[in-house]
């Protein structure tokens, strides 16, 4: 999730005032017509399909449900084999002031008269794609991620719109290629849609087919596109990245070769064809087309084969095509690769981890992996050579070895001195060189300030030659850290960029050190080197020099334990060899401290890959208040996977799972976890690799006590086992089941001890069967369950409710540690704590809460009965006054008010009173706020509305705050 930056679209707040009981608006609904002619896009519609079924109308003013625009749009929906359609008519009584200038691709269309619509293929309401036209045809699209709170503009579909104008209405056709939708086996239902308009000519008029607050990015609230007749099977097909990818010259030219692996899941045996083409620039090559049958739930791979048209950064292209009919395309895939031709090219082994030799560390050899691009007669009969040199003295040598493809070398050391080495390969023949290169291999001294922080073997994080297991939250509060009956033992803090080294060390690191504990930050000298702009752009000399100044800067500090790179770059989007540079500077500077990147998209995991030590992305699934998760659960699983893959087993994979309530940040009908989706989320993490988890964000913690007592409970779980978590997997189990593809399963051993990791990702409960490997005991204990299993013929089998996580294990004492149980009925009980019977301030009462300005949409915060955590702030930074409002449907005695805020120096308490000035009438004050919170008492009266309203700061807040309002009768 990107914080500081959340880009909450075409946002027009109408009021500031929230009803703190909103209630979620029933769904409209649209149907699509199946087109049997062809739509000649034009604007006129006047194609038949056009003529038939109803048009959607009655637009309503963005922000007022209730208020119907006076200029009206109405649109239909069409839909054929390969397009979706919408055709729109706008009604416009100034013609003459339409407002049509922009006509750049991508560009602010918004601001001209248009058209906006938002279609959802897979129903979810939490990815979307966002379209945009003007007057003049300009096209404006946007893939939206995270319920419409970022967006990726650079994503580009060929979709076509025109437009035409009439005596007192504009109108609008527009078509949208199918295979660009990303269509899943969910898009053959319902699909999510929202039409909306911005209207210029005339006066400025934001309206939307369906019901929104606050901003047309409310997916929640889109209507349902039912799609009757439509068979988007053929578009089903999962394409996995390529893998195995060498470049190598081929009769005078580079020649990019590869696999990718292939699924059919359109339901039906498909003949296809896949063509491949790499574009650098306006470069762009055509590879050799494959072709094969597959059956339905079929896979194979196929052999990818292209010329290169230049070295370095390009796209590849995999189209997949329909065999009978080429011209029809059933899915593509465009990823982002870099492409370098080198005869030999050397991948480090031992060191396992960025080719240095650590202080804590014992080698008895330096080995690697050659890799040989050269053809069969060039490897005949040829021998590599591998040694260790420092200039011109040779260190250490190996064996010569017969050259293959894949060349495996070693070189035998023993005790070097610290300093610069590398590793020379050569590639030889009857006593001639043929081939050579060398890479870097260095001896590092002692970390200076006592902390070596590094991956193993095994990509487990390390200090000081010690496994360290990161759990803790994004947020950077140190109360919770380094004290006793705590399972957190490091935290983020995304602020760092905007303050100096000594502030950072002594304010932001001091805390945290003082608990003997460790924290990630920002590296980047500004904010500004993290703004969509520069991000774009090459990493620059100046930008270079100063990130340089920063890190060597505050590498010394002992509180820092990794280096938080970028949060989601793939949606800014971040240019990848900016990344891969700002990277390779910074291990440069500090060989002691891994990098970090955090990743939005199985495809940015791929993008960014070789620009950190450690994967951490956040597959939120997204949970809807009175459902389970808006997204398959399982996509924890299906991440953690990816990153596998793309660090090709040679990276540390971390996780920032969901423990927060999207519903904080505009989706509507949102939730947070529950204890046992928490618990989901992370075993399901470790059990495809994970050995550290950063969940986000520890600041609604206040706000719902099931995250803090979820995320607590699972992390002394893991603590009480963290050997297993570290431990590899152990291959071979089989899974039987009702749902296999929705089962998780992993086994670790460690010593004689066994344990067995099973998640259900479905949503259904299922009889799950795990035949293990190997000696297993006849009996496995279920950890913090209080039961055992009985082991038949090395099977474990049980019952699984939905979300269910069980862990077995051989040690019996597991099963009797803190109960799962009594985590569910604590978060329960602790959820029911905050409402405070005597409370009039609740939020179930119906209240209207209205500010003077907010900095977040978070006005019902003070209402919750949560002290702390999410609040209200003003977003006028030292400019005074300021003000929240309460007001109940009917009078309410009251005659105490308690206040918890922060930033003011004074309050007065002011109810309505429409005989004084302003409208409100103080009724108590605190001149000088010496402590919170504020409390005022008087003599019970009857309120409907009151105000708290502060003119000062107090001193050196920006801004004030407040994060519960409590009103009692005495």
């Amino acid at each position: 999730m990107q914080r500081n930056s959340i880009a909450i679209l075409c946002l027009a707040l109408m009021s500031l005032g929230v009803l703190a009981s909103a209630q979620q608006p029933e769904l409209p609904t649209v149907t699509a017509i199946k087109a049997s002619e062809a739509i000649v896009l034009d604007g006129k519609l006047d194609e038949p399909v056009w003529q038939q079924g109803e048009w959607s109308t009655d637009f309503k003013i963005l922000g007022k449900p209730d208020e119907l625009a006076q200029a009206q749009t109405r649109f239909k929906v069409a839909f054929d084999d390969e397009a979706i359609y919408i055709g729109a008519v706008l009604d416009e009584p100034n013609m003459d002031q339409l407002k049509a200038d922009i006509t750049e691709r991508d560009g602010n269309v918004h601001r001209d008269d248009c058209l906006e619509f938002m279609i959802d293929p897979q129903n979810d309401r939490t990815e979307y794609f966002h379209f945009t036209t003007n007057a003049l045809g300009t096209l404006y699209d946007a893939e939206m991620r995270q319920g419409g709170h970022v967006r990726t503009i650079q994503w580009d579909c060929p979709w076509e719109a025109r437009a035409d104008r009439q005596a007192a209405s504009w109108s609008v056709e527009a078509r949208v290629p199918l295979v660009y939708l990303g269509l899943t086996g969910k898009s053959t239902g319902d699909w999510a849609l929202s039409v909306t308009r911005e209207r210029q000519a005339g006066k400025e008029e934001l309206s939307s087919f369906v019901d929104t607050l606050g901003g047309f990015h409310q997916p929640a609230n889109y209507a349902v596109l039912k799609l009757p007749g439509s068979d988007f099977g053929r578009y089903l097909w999962h394409v996995r990245e390529p893998f195995e990818a060498t470049v190598m010259p081929e009769d005078g030219t580079l020649t990019y070769r590869a696999k990718t692996h292939i699924t059919n899941e359109t339901g039906r045996f498909c003949f296809i064809s896949v063509a491949t083409s790499l574009r650098a620039g306006t470069g762009v090559e055509t590879g050799e087309r494959v072709h094969n049958g597959l059956d339905a739930g079929q896979g194979l791979e196929f052999a990818l084969n292209c010329p290169v048209p230049a070295q370095g950064e390009q796209t590849l292209e995999m189209r997949i095509l329909d065999r009978r009919n080429p011209r029809r395309v059933l899915a593509i895939k465009s990823v982002t690769v870099n492409l370098s031709y080198s005869p030999v090219t050397i991948d480090v082994t031992r060191p396992c981890y960025r080719q240095s030799i650590y202080a804590t560390e014992q080698l008895d050899a330096v080995e690697a992996n050659v890799h040989l691009s050269l053809t069969a007669e060039e490897l005949a009969g040829a021998e590599v050579l591998a040694k260790l040199t420092q200039g011109e003295r040779t260190v250490a040598e190996g064996k010569s070895v017969k050259a293959e493809p894949l060349t495996a070398v070693s070189v035998p050391i023993g005790p070097l001195a610290d300093g610069e080495y590398a590793l020379q390969v050569s590639v030889n023949r009857g006593g001639q060189a043929l081939h050579s290169a060398e890479t870097p291999v260095t001896k590092l001294p002692p970390a200076a300030n006592g902390h070596e922080w590094r991956l193993d073997e095994d990509n487990v994080l390390l200090h000081n030659g010690e496994r360290y297991f990161i759990y803790g939250w994004f947020g950077g509060q140190a109360a919770e850290l380094g004290v006793e009956e705590t399972p957190y033992t490091a935290t983020q803090y995304y602020s760092a960029q905007w303050f100096s080294v000594e502030k950072v060390k002594n304010d932001y690191f001091g805390p945290v050190r003082e608990k003997g504990s460790y924290m990630t930050i920002y590296p980047y000298p500004n904010p500004k080197m993290l703004e969509a702009g520069p991000s774009g752009l090459p990493l620059s000399a100046e930008e270079a020099e100063a990130l340089r100044e920063r890190v060597r800067a505050l590498a010394d500090e002992p509180g820092l334990w990794a280096w938080y790179l970028a949060d989601e770059p793939e949606l800014r989007p971040t240019l990848p060899q900016r990344m891969h540079d700002i990277y390779k500077l910074i291990c440069e500077e500090d060989p002691y401290h891994p990098q970090i990147l955090l990743n939005d998209t199985i495809a940015g995991i791929y993008k960014y890959a070789g620009a950190s030590d450690i994967f951490m992305p956040d597959p939120y699934p997204l949970f809807i208040e009175g459902a389970d998760a808006a997204t398959p659960i399982g996509k924890t699983s299906e991440f953690m996977r990816a990153c596998g893959e793309a660090g090709k087993g040679r990276k540390a994979i971390m996780i920032t799972p969901q423990a927060f309530n999207y519903g904080d940040y505009g989706r509507v009908n949102n939730r947070p976890p529950d204890v046992v989706e928490i618990r989901n989320q992370a075993w399901q993490a470790v059990a495809n690799g994970a050995t550290g988890f950063l969940w986000y964000t520890t600041q609604q913690q206040p706000n719902y006590p099931v995250l803090r007592v979820g995320v607590r409970f699972v992390g002394f779980e893991m603590h009480d086992i963290v050997d297993a978590v570290f431990a590899r997997p152990v291959e071979g189990i089989e899974v039987t089941a009702d749902e296999p593809d929705e089962v998780e399963a992993s086994l670790r051993r460690v010593g004689d001890d066994t344990y067995l990791i099973v998640v259900n990702t479905s949503t259904q409960p299922q009889q799950v069967s795990i035949k293990l490997p190997g000696a297993v005991p006849n009996r496995l204990w279920v950890m913090s369950e209080g039961r055992s299993v009985e082991v038949k013929d090395n099977t474990v089998t049980d019952r699984f409710e939905k979300y269910a996580t069980h862990i077995y294990t051989s040690v019996e004492g597991l099963a009797n540690r803190a109960q799962l149980a009594d985590a569910i009925a604590q978060a329960e009980r602790e959820t029911a704590a905050l409402h405070d019977p005597e409370d009039l301030a609740w939020q179930g009462n119906n209240i209207i809460v209205e500010a003077s300005s907010m900095r977040d949409d978070r006005l019902q915060k003070v209402l919750d009965g949560a002290i702390g955590g999410l609040s209200w702030s003003d977003n006028t930074w030292n400019t005074m006054p300021d003000w929240l409002s309460l007001t109940w449907p009917a009078p309410q005695t009251i005659g105490r008010v308690v206040v918890y805020g922060g930033g003011m120096a004074d309050m007065a308490l002011q109810v309505a009173d429409a005989a004084a000035e302003g409208g409100w009438r103080t009724i108590a004050s605190v001149d000088e706020i010496a402590e919170q919170p504020v409390e005022f008492s008087f003599e019970p009266m009857q309120i409907t509305s009151l105000r708290l309203f502060m003119s000062k700061l107090a001193g050196e807040a920006k801004n004030v705050s407040i994060s519960e309002v409590n009103a009692y009768a005495k």
